[in-house]
């Protein structure tokens, strides 16, 4: 609490003697202020913070948001880590303004370098939506319920992450997984090489910069030719260090990276972490938490920008959305899987829209369309990819089935945003008056959405090309805009015919 931490008695030296910083170093720990009374006295705080930092002992600001920690707290303490009280973290992935605020409090502490941790996260769909706004660390029942030692992650929660991962990748569009950019790596076991002996290994092997501690292929460190050779520097340092184990000057706190994480994300978990550590390699592992290899920073963020550049080029320059290059090896990758669905959405009566309204407005209701498509889609289970093909048209692709409900959600949300984007006389008659290519006036209804629904159930003896597909969502969109000729309202229409060629 504020008022233990401003006590004088207690101190750097108080932990020491209480024990802590035996075992570990003093910048594994980290003091949590927590919110349940106010700060007495912002001048003394800083003075003791002061007094914590200079030991290398970080300091953590919890619940805010909630109690008594604000952005007043916030500003005058400027600690290492922030921790989001979970009043805004419950239900988030229902709550539009939530993620907003989620998102802002997250490009705050990014520019001032400071950690993010979610709490109280209880549900898969918390934990994607948390994921989707950036945030990097969370805790709470979904992930583990409190134990007197920390323990590693069960294996059902394990597979959750790996399918946060998945989805991640899928978010991104990224072209590659962490494993593309993986280099093989020299593992030591604990307890086998004293310090002489890897002082003798950097020396042999000027290309070897690293060295990973593990047990059984199980990463539990990086000792770097950098770090190793800080430890061994002062008069004293080596030739106490010669006789040593070097599991002492491996780094704990490493950055270890499943595989399957996309290398956008992998390049900003690396480049956010600690100055000391900034460029040192990641470490790698694969389903089974073995080690893989390492990637050294120089081909992570080479290899990265690359990508991006060519996403960028692919990416549609309104809705910044994967475009058709991306959204055809999406195509290609999800005929190959066992179960997928593929949604292409259009709008109706979109040309008189344009006609009518301009350009500009033409523009804001495509941007409307990619909102609407992109916040939806993390609601619907499993990996699921938005793409822009170009103009008016959409696709949604995952690796599993659509819920009808999700389908119905995205119908009627659009019917109700649109509204937005029409003139009072327009939306109280339901449409505008426009001319035909013979110059005469007819009614046009307000702008609808149509999403053609194809899953793997209509080619159950074969894997269609892509343009079979488009045939397919060609002929399902032409009684969508039937239907909605008739009813005025945006709608969905699921294949149920069956393909055999």
């Amino acid at each position: 609490s504020p008022g233990v931490f401003l006590d004088s008695r207690f101190s750097p030296d108080l932990l020491r003697a209480e024990g802590l910083g035996e075992e570990l170093p003093c910048e594994s720990f980290v003091i949590e202020i927590t919110e349940g009374e106010p700060m007495e006295s912002m001048d003394r705080f800083r003075h003791q913070r002061e007094a914590f930092r200079r030991q290398g002992i970080q300091v953590a600001l919890d619940d805010f948001g909630g109690g008594f920690n604000g952005l007043s707290t916030f500003r005058n303490m400027q600690p290492e880590w922030l921790k989001l009280d979970m009043d805004l973290v419950r239900g988030v992935d229902q709550d539009l303004p939530g993620q907003e605020i989620v998102r802002s409090i997250r490009r705050l502490t990014a520019t001032l370098d400071i950690s993010l941790v979610a709490e109280g996260v209880e549900t898969h769909e918390e934990l994607r939506a948390l994921a989707a706004v950036g945030i990097r660390y969370v805790q709470g029942y979904l992930l583990q319920t409190p134990q007197p030692v920390p323990t590693g992650l069960g294996n059902e929660a394990q597979s959750m992450v790996r399918d946060l991962l998945s989805w991640s990748h899928a978010q991104t569009g990224a072209e590659e997984y962490a494993y593309s950019a993986v280099r093989p790596a020299c593992a030591i076991e604990p307890e086998t090489v004293r310090g002489v002996d890897l002082d003798a290994m950097f020396r042999h092997d000027p290309e070897l910069d690293h060295v990973v501690l593990a047990r059984q292929q199980r990463p539990l460190g990086l000792i770097s030719r950098n770090r190793y050779y800080r430890f061994a520097s002062g008069p004293f340092g080596f030739p106490l260090l010669q006789r040593r184990w070097v599991d002492a000057t491996a780094d704990l706190q490493a950055l270890i990276l499943h595989g399957k994480t996309d290398l956008a994300t992998a390049a900003a978990m690396a480049m956010g972490r600690r100055s000391e550590c900034l460029y040192d390699p990641v470490i790698v592992v694969d389903d089974d938490g073995l080690l893989v290899g390492t990637m050294t920073i120089k081909s992570l963020l080479g290899r990265s920008t690359e990508l991006r550049v060519n996403n960028a080029m692919s990416a549609n320059p309104l809705t910044r959305l994967p475009g058709n290059t991306v959204i055809e090896r999406w195509l290609d990758e999800c005929l190959c899987q066992q179960a997928f669905t593929i949604v292409y959405a259009d709008l109706d009566q979109f040309k008189a829209y344009n006609d009518t309204y301009g350009f500009a407005m033409g523009d804001r209701m495509i941007e409307l369309v990619a909102e609407l498509l992109v916040g939806c889609s993390r609601q619907i289970p499993g990996n699921v990819r938005v793409g822009h093909i170009g103009g008016d048209d959409f696709v949604l692709v995952t690796d599993g089935p659509i819920p009808e409900a999700n389908l119905e959600a995205i119908c009627a949300e659009f019917d109700q945003r649109r509204m937005a984007l029409f003139g009072e006389g327009h939306r109280e008659i339901g449409g505008y008056h426009v001319a035909d290519r013979q110059g005469r006036r007819e009614f046009c209804q307000l702008v609808t959405l149509s999403l053609a629904v194809i899953p793997e159930s209509a080619f159950p003896n074969s894997r269609p090309h892509r343009a079979r597909l488009a045939a397919v969502a060609a002929s399902l969109k032409k009684r969508l805009k039937e239907e909605a000729t008739r009813s005025g309202r945006s709608s969905f229409m699921l294949e149920r015919r069956v393909y055999r060629g």
